[in-house]
């Protein structure tokens, strides 16, 4: 799952990957997005994260568990994110040419109450003019071929690097050379 919302000079959005699929998953997914609907825009990035995470070990009972990270997109260039077992984000970086891989960090949500917002790390990235900051879920790196090889977090890295390194891609491009490697890959036809 996946929502924006929008505050003053701020973005903050979430990519949540519930454990387990089908009815429960998506039963899940909606109590986050309604419980983040209700608290996004007037709290903390982290009182979010501990509030959801709460919510969840306190009032569904279960073996499951979520991965994401949070983000909010500020107007000074930076982003804040709070990783919950989520897998690693990428940066390219318009001044080297080079991808950075950012390991978002934290324990995934529901397993434990978080007592103290201490608890919760945010973490800050700096993007310059032309950094491009690539977030996905497992969907993507569990893709499988012919083969059963998994389009993999490596290939990310290594795609995002070629997608970009000439400058000339814009963003939609990136994504769209993203989409065609994917169905390469998979050998998927429309």
């Amino acid at each position: 799952s996946l929502w924006f919302h929008k505050w003053k000079n701020d973005t903050t959005f979430f990519i949540w990957d519930a454990t387990w699929h089908g009815i429960r998953a998506w039963f899940i997914i909606s109590q986050l997005n309604k419980k983040f609907y209700e608290l996004a825009g007037s709290v903390w990035l982290a009182e979010i994260c501990m509030a959801i995470n709460n919510s969840l070990k306190q009032e569904l009972k279960s073996w499951n568990f979520i991965t994401s990270i949070f983000f909010q997109i500020n107007k000074r260039n930076t982003v804040d994110f709070i990783g919950m077992g989520h897998e690693p984000i990428f940066v390219f970086r318009k001044a080297s040419g080079s991808v950075e891989k950012i390991i978002p960090g934290g324990l995934a949500a529901w397993i434990r109450l978080i007592k103290d917002i201490t608890q919760v790390k945010t973490k800050e990235i700096i993007l310059q003019d032309g950094d491009i900051l690539i977030s996905y879920t497992d969907g993507i790196v569990e893709a499988k071929n012919e083969f059963w090889e998994m389009y993999s977090i490596d290939r990310i890295g290594k795609k995002l690097e070629e997608f970009s390194r000439n400058g000339k891609n814009s963003l939609e491009d990136i994504y769209k050379k993203f989409i065609d490697d994917l169905k390469k890959f998979t050998g998927w036809k429309a």
